[in-house]
């Protein structure tokens, strides 16, 4: 079908050439837009084609999106299960820190008061064997 579009547009150019036509500016912009309108035809199912793969497309990413909100949902979870055992335990280190300084002070405490004893019992005997 292309084949006598091409012919008759060449046979016309060789006549525009011959004779030198001023119609050629009016002929060649109409000549462009009946090739255009040919062609519309033809590019319309490819066009079709196009918009049906565009539409795949777009499903595709929508399906896609949902899927990585729903991790990002999930990770959101995870997260937030992970901090409230951060703290937990944090809480956990603070109460066994503050046990632990409470038995170093009370374990001085026994040790000084253990000292000053024994301390005041050699003493005691120093005194009693008149040393």
């Amino acid at each position: 079908m292309s084949n006598w579009i091409e012919a008759y547009a060449v046979s016309l150019d060789r006549r525009d050439e011959l004779t030198n036509s001023p119609s050629l500016s009016y002929i060649t912009p109409y000549t462009r837009y009946a090739d255009n309108y040919t062609q519309s035809g033809q590019t319309s199912s490819s066009t079709l084609q196009n918009t049906l793969r565009q539409t795949a497309r777009i499903k595709d990413l929508e399906q896609r999106l949902r899927d990585r909100e729903e991790e990002l949902r999930a990770k959101t979870r995870l997260l937030e299960a992970t901090q409230d055992e951060i703290v937990s335990l944090t809480l956990q280190l603070n109460m066994a820190e503050d046990r632990a300084e409470k038995m170093k002070h009370e374990n001085e405490e026994l040790v000084r008061r253990w000292m000053e004893r024994m301390g005041s019992e050699a003493e005691r005997m120093n005194l009693g064997s008149g040393f």
